[in-house]
């Protein structure tokens, strides 16, 4: 029982004790060390028993267990069982026998008792502490807790939850402390579509506060990118799979005749246009709030022509070329002396170029 409560560890300590006592003994033979390793791959099976048997032997008596004893271990969880009461069983009848001839000092489990009492100590509280962790006796465990996230090993966990930051906003809606929080929190746990509106609803507490465009403006970056790459690789629409359903063949003629009575608007090719055109139209419209955030931040510093410029970075990583374009131009009668100027009017340029020749290319 001490082993299955240890998992194992009591196993590993006997294993060790039993090869140090044959060894000592016995006076040769490998001692507790090399057998506790030996067990490890299996070896000890064979030899422990083996020892046991020789000591037998040597003592002029018929031995109760053999070399043979470590095919047990071929039988899963019983033959391991049996094995460890076969070689204990035969420790004890040795061991007694040298009690009767007044052999105290050899006894294993006497010596254990005078030496280690310290083992048997931290074996009760493990034993106990198993059965509190693995919930014997009761309806839950610390294992349970633990396998749950309920319970860390290292400190508390990363944070609260969402739900709890949740529940205190609906009961103190316009602390704008808690809806930071939550719209943080929402970030970090990846949760970018219900992140936007709770940087919204922070920015109606606290109009224009910088930390909340900027927040605002990470979540709508990351939206764009998303359904940017989503659109070049649209998701086959629910409703394509009906041009899949077919009663008929289509290689006869009733099922040609059918075939040609699906209307061109359910084609797949069609649906995933449809598809298309809606995130393109979704994502137009989170370019220009994102854009917006950049225009709103650089009005806070209107001489500042490094936060104008920036709202052009924006639009020119956002895709929107035409945007771009014409952020350059109001920073040239904005910031007609800039040193800047000349690289303004060179970008200028690379974008009206890049513009043309996307135009081309969709006409």
């Amino acid at each position: 029982m001490l082993i299955v409560a240890t998992a194992g560890l009591y196993g590993l300590y006997w294993i060790y004790e039993s090869f140090h006592e044959v060894q000592r003994h016995r006076g040769r033979g490998v001692g507790g060390f090399v057998g506790l390793l030996l067990s490890l791959v299996g070896v000890s099976s064979f030899l422990l028993p083996s020892y046991v048997g020789k000591m037998y032997e040597e003592d002029g008596k018929t031995s109760p267990i053999s070399v043979w004893n470590g095919f047990w271990l071929f039988l899963p969880v019983v033959g391991w069982a049996v094995w460890v009461v076969r070689v204990q069983g035969a420790l004890n009848v040795y061991w007694e026998t040298r009690r009767s001839r007044g052999h105290h000092s050899e006894l294993f489990f006497d010596r254990m008792r005078r030496q280690t009492r310290w083992v048997f100590a931290l074996l009760a509280v493990v034993f106990a502490g198993s059965f509190v962790f693995l919930g014997v006796g009761s309806g839950g465990s610390a294992l349970t807790d633990f396998l749950n996230g309920n319970i860390h090993l290292f400190g508390s966990s990363s944070g609260p939850s969402v739900k709890s930051v949740e529940a205190k906003v609906a009961k103190d809606p316009t602390n704008p402390k808690l809806r930071l929080q939550l719209a943080q929190l929402l970030v970090t746990k990846n949760q970018v579509d219900d992140a936007i509106p709770a940087w919204k609803s922070y920015l109606k507490l606290k109009p224009g506060d910088t930390e909340g465009l900027l927040g605002l403006a990470g979540v709508y970056s990351t939206k764009i990118t998303a359904l940017g790459n989503e659109i070049q690789s649209p998701p086959t629409p629910p409703l394509a799979n009906l041009n899949a359903f077919l009663p008929v063949a289509q290689t006869t003629v009733l099922g040609t005749a059918l075939s040609g009575l699906q209307p061109p608007e359910l084609s797949i090719t069609s649906l995933q246009q449809g598809e298309t055109d809606l995130l393109q139209k979704q994502l137009a419209g989170l370019i220009t709030a994102h854009i917006g955030i950049y225009r709103t931040l650089a009005a806070k510093t209107p001489g500042d022509s490094s936060s104008f410029h920036e709202t052009e970075v924006i639009a020119s990583q956002d895709g929107d070329i035409t945007a771009a374009i014409a952020i350059d131009q109001q920073f040239l009668k904005k910031f007609p002396t800039d040193p800047l100027i000349t690289d303004i009017k060179r970008e200028i340029k690379s974008l009206e170029q890049s513009l043309a020749s996307a135009t081309s290319q969709t006409g």
